[in-house]
């Protein structure tokens, strides 16, 4: 099956729960608070700039930014995907504030280049499309001269802890060789280095500002053990606080579940 159909499809059959699948995990908790407290600082300070949320999906992000007072793009490969994100916006009242729209991450051909002032990314779109490389091209391309441009990724040592966790151990081999991994069955998925993502950053133009991991000291078994942590604000405010002030430290970064990226347009 084409790879962006078989993307679409997946998408198209979780969408109705899709946050709601999230919501009352703990680690996903951390990861949402770890990724908005970084985006949340790169945003333009003029709130006419024009935002896009390149796989966007139901509008998680978008949402967030439109409720701080900017219009926003929302762009996802999922049609499904788009359709609750139109209700959810009209529920929390922001749906003035965004745009939904179709999307490839690879082929975002209804979007000018050097036309938005902050480009986001989130979550696996990048991983997840049919050539991630062209989808970073694609962001860049989009951005204004310039503008930053976030966006998160797989990360390649992750997946390969999952694969021994899974006891996909036949996995291993290919993965560490290609990078690329199909361990739920159902989407292939491109796992990314630190360095490589520099590199390919720096060869379509974006100069990278940061590179953080997502969370890179909280595990899903680490809430399990530790429940508190998850009940107890001031605890939790501990474990958040560490992990910005560590997400970006060099030995820690690549044992980050993702990685996040952010740029500027040269």
């Amino acid at each position: 099956m084409e790879i962006k159909k078989k993307v679409s499809d997946y998408y198209d059959e979780i969408a109705e729960h899709y946050e709601e699948d999230y919501e009352d995990d703990p680690y996903w908790k951390l990861y949402y608070d770890i990724t908005w407290h970084d985006v949340k600082k790169h945003l333009p300070k003029d709130k006419k700039a024009l935002i896009i949320d390149v796989g966007g999906g139901t509008g998680f992000w978008a949402r967030r930014i439109a409720k701080l007072g900017y219009n926003v793009v929302c762009t996802d490969i999922s049609e499904r995907m788009l359709v609750i994100g139109r209700k959810k916006a009209k529920k929390e009242g922001v749906d003035k504030k965004i745009f939904f729209t179709y999307g490839d991450v690879t082929d975002l051909k209804d979007c000018k280049s050097d036309f938005f002032d902050f480009v986001i990314c989130m979550g696996d779109p990048i991983s997840y499309c049919s050539d991630p490389k062209k989808g970073i091209a694609e962001l860049a391309r989009i951005a204004k001269r310039g503008a930053k441009v976030v966006f998160s990724v797989d990360n390649l040592f992750n997946t390969i802890r999952s694969a021994i966790k899974f006891g996909k151990f036949s996995a291993i081999p290919l993965l560490v060789k290609t990078h690329k991994s199909d361990l739920l069955g159902k989407i292939t998925q491109y796992n990314f280095t630190v360095d490589e993502l520099k590199d390919i950053a720096a060869e379509m133009g974006l100069g990278v500002i940061s590179v953080i991991g997502k969370p890179v000291i909280m595990r899903h078994s680490d809430f399990d053990r530790r429940p508190e942590i998850w009940t107890d604000k001031k605890l939790y405010k501990q474990i958040l606080d560490l992990e910005i002030e560590f997400g970006s430290e060099p030995s820690l970064v690549s044992t980050g579940g993702h990685l996040e990226v952010v740029a500027r347009k040269r």
